[in-house]
């Protein structure tokens, strides 16, 4: 049974029953209150009834005809009266005076109302009973019940077709609402629902409305995940398969064939340089998953001492291609784990370094930035250093910043580190796929170069560990900037 159906039921029944019940109270008040005029009109009656016999009876009485008969004949000329008025009189006379009382019966069909009352002062002996038969009030009472039943039908046969009709009304944005949903339960998601008003049903519709577009959301979000999963699991896949290859190539060469001494070492020089792809590949494997579980642990990094040991690292290959690395260091700390920035910066100075041409120039960078209002004042007033790489920084020494923090002002600094080179560069889609694992750049990042296309993967992890962000710029032929944005220490007080 759908929804409106049983609304529809339950309400008509719930106000038929309130709607009878109410007809037969209002019924019930006024009979009772119609029977109790009849019975104060029949009380009054033998009251009036009571005072004349007394009077008459006192008369009798001084005249001495006070007899059995001739009270019978007084009272029979009264009930001559009363016979019109649908009234019986009754005189009786006993020992003891009895008490008044009015009562309403019943019989057959009849209702009378019956009024006793004893005579007052020296005929206390006499009791007088009216017995009223009540013709006009069942007539009146009769009418009023048919009166009730036809209301009642009325109001349930014209109640029945508008109430459906008012249902139907009410109810179709919520039948048009479960359409809706069910084309989103059979996977059509992102699906708009509009539903007019500021109901329920109106907030119920925006809420499933605002649910289908994050669903849509969450489920292109699993279908990329998924995606990029099955490319890592190909990539490395594929990355594995020929450096294997190539080992087992060579030892099977070395094993079976008759070798000079020059091609065994050339051969056991290449199989070494395979595994030590194969080893660098595992590390930074293991590294990504390791940046992925662990929580992080700031600390305050010097600058100065991070670049020394990632120049130490580097200087062997920039010594082999014949390349300069020129560091300019306005920042002198950063909040991070030093372990995990120098990893970081040797990976994006090693991908420069490989993108350049032999006798080129590698830049790396550091300023400093500083959020508040006061500091901005101070870059306005003209003490931040402009630089060509578009990084406008303020001294972290600079008596701007000083009298910033002197007058009480809120600031936040970050830190700004640029690696520039002048190598091959890249194109829009390379720049947007540069961060995925095992991806390479056909020009900067082949594997002549000894790169395991892991590098930025883990590089763009570090960074969001510690709440940064990573954007590169590149053309081709005309080089490429990395710009790192991590939080810097605050401000001395």
């Amino acid at each position: 049974m759908k929804i409106w159906q049983k609304l529809y039921l339950s309400t008509l029944i719930v106000f038929l029953l309130m709607l009878n019940t109410g007809l037969l109270l209002a019924a019930g008040f006024l009979f009772r209150h119609n029977l109790t005029a009849e019975q104060e009109q029949a009380k009054t009656e033998c009251y009036f009834l009571a005072q004349n016999l007394e009077h008459d009876f006192s008369i009798l009485e001084k005249n001495g005809r006070f007899e059995d008969g001739i009270i019978d004949t007084l009272v029979q000329g009264y009930q001559n009266y009363y016979d019109g008025m649908d009234c019986r009189i009754r005189l009786k006379r006993q020992e003891q005076g009895g008490q008044d009382r009015i009562e309403t019966r019943l019989e057959r069909g009849a209702m009378t109302v019956l009024v006793e009352r004893t005579l007052a002062g020296p005929y206390g002996s006499y009791v007088l009973t009216c017995e009223k038969e009540l013709k006009d009030f069942e007539a009146l009472w009769s009418s009023v019940r048919w009166t009730f039943a036809g209301i009642s039908l009325l109001m349930s046969l014209l109640l029945c077709p508008l109430l459906y009709i008012l249902l139907k009304i009410l109810l179709r944005p919520l039948g048009e609402l479960n359409e809706e949903v069910a084309q989103i339960a059979a996977g059509n998601y992102g699906r708009q629902i509009t539903c007019r008003g500021r109901d329920e049903i109106a907030a119920l519709a925006g809420n499933v409305s605002r649910m289908s577009e994050e669903i849509a959301r969450q489920m292109a979000a699993l279908r990329e995940e998924s995606r990029k999963k099955q490319q890592l699991t190909d990539n490395m896949a594929h990355e594995l398969r020929t450096p294997l290859t190539a080992i087992y190539g060579y030892a099977e060469y070395l094993l079976r064939a008759k070798t000079s001494e020059e091609e065994r070492c050339e051969g056991l020089s290449y199989i070494m340089s395979e595994s030590m792809r194969l080893q660098r590949m595992g590390e930074l494997m293991l590294s990504m998953r390791l940046y992925q579980c662990e929580d992080s642990i700031t600390t305050i990094v010097n600058i100065q001492s991070l670049t020394g040991q990632v120049k130490n690292l580097l200087e062997a290959e920039c010594r082999e291609k014949e390349i300069t690395l020129c560091c300019e260091m306005q920042a002198k700390q950063v909040r991070g784990e030093e372990e995990l920035l120098i990893n970081l910066f040797r990976n994006l100075l090693e991908n420069a370094v490989r993108a350049s041409s032999r006798g080129g120039t590698v830049w790396w960078r550091g300023c400093v930035r500083e959020h508040g209002e006061k500091a901005r004042t101070a870059l306005r007033a003209g003490d931040a250093l402009h630089r060509g790489d578009g990084c406008p920084a303020q001294r972290a020494d600079s008596p701007a910043a000083e009298t910033a923090g002197e007058q009480g002002d809120t600031i936040s600094r970050t830190v700004v580190f640029t690696v520039e080179d002048q190598g091959v560069g890249m194109d829009e889609e390379e720049l947007g796929r540069i961060t995925e694992p095992f991806y390479r750049a056909d020009r900067a990042r082949s594997r002549a170069a000894g790169g395991a296309g892991l590098g930025l993967s883990v590089a763009e992890m570090i960074v969001k560990r510690y709440g940064g962000t990573m954007t590169f710029a590149s053309r081709p032929g005309e080089g490429t900037r990395v710009t790192v944005e991590l939080p810097g220490a605050p401000p001395k007080k």
